[in-house]
């Protein structure tokens, strides 16, 4: 099992308790009010993963497609699943919970800077472990061309 999904972003700040203040949240579409190629200064990904305890330990491998690379990632990001609980933890967590799957998380932010949109497009991820891929929710970003301004 590996599953996952992606909070996209203009920023995100850490508190020093470790909560994550996200900054301009897309829903499922952005809209760049710009004449193509526009540049996108920066956008922030919240990647966060949930896999079986057979991953722990594991590489995952995480590819970013950006809007001007369709077929071939953009990004390549190697991390490590964090490893299983000790034994004691674990088996506390199954006598607790005798009938639930017991699973990993992990989440990881991806600062990207400069995106070029050139159409209408999407950013995509990807991540890969033990020959398994998911691809979680990709943003739609939408080329709304401003308008000229008509003489007065």
């Amino acid at each position: 099992m590996l599953h996952g999904n992606v909070i996209y972003c203009d920023d995100v700040r850490v508190e020093n308790t470790g909560k994550l203040i996200l900054v301009g949240v897309y829903n499922t579409d952005m809209v760049v009010n710009a004449r193509p190629p526009a540049s996108l200064a920066q956008i922030q990904l919240v990647v966060r993963i949930r896999t079986s305890i057979e991953y722990a330990g594991d590489s995952l491998k995480t590819k970013i497609y950006l809007p001007t690379d369709h077929d071939s990632p953009s990004i390549i990001q190697s991390s490590t699943i964090p490893n299983a609980p000790p034994p004691e933890i674990l088996g506390s967590m199954i006598r607790a919970y005798p009938d639930a799957p017991i699973t990993m998380n992990m989440s990881f932010n991806v600062k990207i800077a400069n995106v070029i949109v050139e159409e209408d497009s999407f950013i995509k991820v990807e991540v890969e472990c033990k020959g398994e891929t998911a691809r979680l929710n990709q943003l739609r970003i939408n080329v709304v061309q401003p308008q000229p301004s008509k003489p007065a």
